[in-house]
């Protein structure tokens, strides 16, 4: 089967997107995290390169890619290009820029989210996206060690998250690295998919001084289980295969899994000073990384079916990253006008406090 070629969509923000990768080791834990830095960035044109340009790496991923969506769909994705540009000078801000946090889900490496990670940049963030080697893809080492997917742990994804944010405190102090004094680390949000997603909110009730969560349609018990999380935090969630024809607010009734993600949130949300759910019509899990843009004909019919919703999937990119960042935002400037009135442009978005 051909599958034509795909291309990202330009993020939509008023800022240019660069993106450096780093390789950073918590020796406590003997773990060391692929890191990629999105940021605003002083450039007028991005130059063409693949989304994770590591050559023997992307080989490695087109073949998880392969087995989850087939040859062709794997191609496709395989070869999309990122419209940030690597090594490009950050943007002069006005005030410091403030950071978010990001975790892929199970199977996946950040590089597989970048149109909303490109989106959010692009908004006025700095976003700090990590591949958690054992609870993502399969993790290449520069010495060619291959860390393939093991047993998941949302405890071992939450310290990552604090790796992640201990390390930048870190690094803001040392005048030689790229970004010193450019970053606000008064106000850091967490952010992921799915298990990432979980994670982020663990992580969240781990460490009071971040500033703000976010959930994109991932489950939530352990952050329930360890006390439950004080900060604003956004839950983002999908809609249930084959619901197209009801309401979300019926979305529970209909649907068990979506009827036990309620009450997760319904617990998770009574602490916190201020909890946003966020259900998207038309938008299924599948609608949130790249994978979304491949034509309906070109991954099997099942996973198309449960996986990628009705939704216009650059629009479902642009919805997300827009959400994203007011709610961030709304958490750092403690408003919550900007996030209320994403429905006027986004009516398919139905929020819950």
């Amino acid at each position: 089967m051909h599958v034509p070629r795909i291309a990202l969509p330009l993020p939509t923000g008023v800022h240019r997107v660069g993106r450096l990768a780093f390789r950073w080791t918590d020796e406590a834990r003997r773990r060391t995290l692929p890191v990629w830095i999105y940021y605003p960035a002083a450039v007028r044109d991005s130059t063409l390169e693949p989304v994770l340009n590591n050559v023997a790496w992307r080989s490695i991923h087109l073949d998880e890619l392969s087995a989850r969506l087939g040859p062709a769909a794997a191609q496709s994705l395989s070869g999309l290009n990122t419209s940030a540009t690597t090594n490009a000078i950050i943007e002069p801000a006005i005030v410091h820029w403030p950071v978010l946090l990001f975790a892929p889900g199970r199977g996946a490496l950040p590089t597989d989210y970048s149109a909303i990670i490109e989106e959010i940049a692009s908004r006025g963030f700095v976003v700090v996206a990590f591949a958690p080697p054992g609870d993502g893809a399969a993790v290449l080492d520069p010495d060619g060690t291959l860390e393939a997917p093991g047993e998941p742990s949302v405890d071992r994804l939450a310290a990552d998250f604090s790796f992640v944010h201990h390390e930048l405190l870190l690094l803001n102090r040392d005048r030689t690295w790229n970004f010193a004094g450019q970053l606000d680390l008064a106000h850091v949000a967490v952010s992921g998919h799915g298990s990432g997603g979980s994670a982020a909110l663990l992580a969240a009730v781990h460490d009071t001084a971040l500033v703000a969560a976010v959930s994109l349609d991932g489950d939530f018990p352990a952050a329930v289980e360890r006390g439950g999380i004080r900060q604003p935090f956004l839950y983002l969630s999908a809609e249930p295969p084959g619901l197209d024809s009801l309401p979300a607010a019926e979305w529970a009734r209909a649907d068990r899994a979506e009827r036990r993600r309620q009450e997760f949130w319904d617990d998770a949300s009574s602490g916190s000073i201020d909890a946003l759910h966020a259900r998207v019509a038309g938008m299924y899990d599948g609608n949130i990384p790249d994978a979304g843009l491949l034509p309906a004909y070109a991954v099997p019919v099942m996973h198309h079916q449960t996986r990628v919703g009705s939704i216009n999937p650059r629009r479902a990119f642009v919805l997300t990253g827009t959400i994203v960042a007011q709610f961030v935002t709304d958490a750092i400037t403690r408003s919550r006008r900007g996030a209320e009135a994403i429905t006027a442009e986004f009516p398919e978005v139905v929020l819950e406090r």
